[in-house]
């Protein structure tokens, strides 16, 4: 007994530093940001802008890491380099669209910080966006059948760029592309690209309503096992990923058809007309009552006057 009571002090510093050393594990189980990232900005960029970028990527790095790199003993690793205008088109001009801003590849990430982008797009927004590409670029190694529609609409949902006039907007356009036309690639002309990008953001927002909050991370996990992102979408949502295409779509109609309808010749001048004849009788009305209340008041003595004269 008094060998065993001996040894108790000794195993508990040695529980206690196991749960230190534990603790410490846990801590550092997400890969940091400046272990991970390296952002470099080229000469003749402000400043200003650069620690913006750096400031918003270090803000959105937790949920990034969350979200796509569900991956235990490992890091990521790239780079991404601020650039002037005219650097970026020297580099990329036969390589991106000419309205582009941001490029990205596995371990590298380009990013055009002069360009006006409108909107309540700011250089931030594109350097977060293009370092989820970098991100999910690195966690889907070899995975085949990710579609363009989920790399970008996780992309800008994770920047911070999603707004609710963008739903509209895309609504009010009048078509929401097919997700089976995003599987591959966007469209190059401007005003197409820019409804592939809404719909592929009003996607992803889908998917998380639909099969919960963590549903990136587990097709993550899924497609990194199995190597197809297909594969994995069956398994996840336990469906084919036609079918969540075609409940999408579905959905669109459901939620914004009433919208559509009501900004179409000639539905549209006709709700017009219906607003302007509801108008036009609440203030018919309107003056009658006051006409009717002229009629009965009791005449004053001027005007009896007036009469007699």
């Amino acid at each position: 007994m008094r060998r065993g009571s001996g040894s108790m002090p000794m195993v508990l510093l040695f529980a206690a530093l196991l749960a230190v050393l534990g603790a410490s594990g846990a801590a550092d189980a997400a890969p940091r940001l400046d272990a991970c990232v390296t952002v470099v900005a080229d000469p003749g960029v402000n400043p200003g802008v650069a620690r913006a970028c750096r400031e918003a990527l270090a803000q959105a790095w937790p949920a990034m890491i969350a979200e796509v790199w569900p991956i235990d003993g490992a890091r990521p690793r790239f780079e991404i380099r601020l650039m002037t205008t005219g650097g970026f088109q020297a580099l990329h001009r036969d390589r991106i669209a000419d309205w582009g801003v941001g490029l990205a590849a596995d371990d590298r990430a380009w990013v055009d910080v002069q360009r006006s982008l409108g909107g309540g797009r700011t250089a931030a927004h594109v350097t977060v966006h293009e370092a989820v590409h970098c991100l999910l670029h690195q966690a889907l190694p070899g995975v085949t059948g990710v579609p363009a529609w989920f790399h970008e609409g996780l992309a800008q949902d994770l920047s911070g760029e999603w707004r609710f006039r963008d739903t509209v907007s895309l609504i009010l356009d009048g078509h929401v592309p097919d997700l089976a036309n995003l599987e591959t690639g966007f469209p190059a002309d401007a005003g197409r690209a820019d409804q592939a990008y809404r719909t592929g953001l009003l996607a992803v927002q889908s998917l998380r309503a639909w099969h919960g909050q963590d549903v990136v991370p587990r097709l993550v996990v899924a497609a990194r096992r199995t190597g197809d992102f297909r594969e994995a979408m069956r398994e996840v949502t336990g469906a084919q990923p036609s079918v969540f295409r075609e409940r999408f779509a579905a959905s669109v109609r459901v939620r914004f058809g009433w919208l559509v309808a009501a900004t179409r010749w000639p539905t549209f001048f006709v709700l017009i007309a219906l607003i302007a004849g509801v108008g036009i009788a609440a203030r018919r009305r309107r003056d009658r009552r006051r006409f009717e209340a002229l009629d009965g008041a009791p005449a004053s003595p001027n005007d009896i006057e007036n009469d007699l004269h």
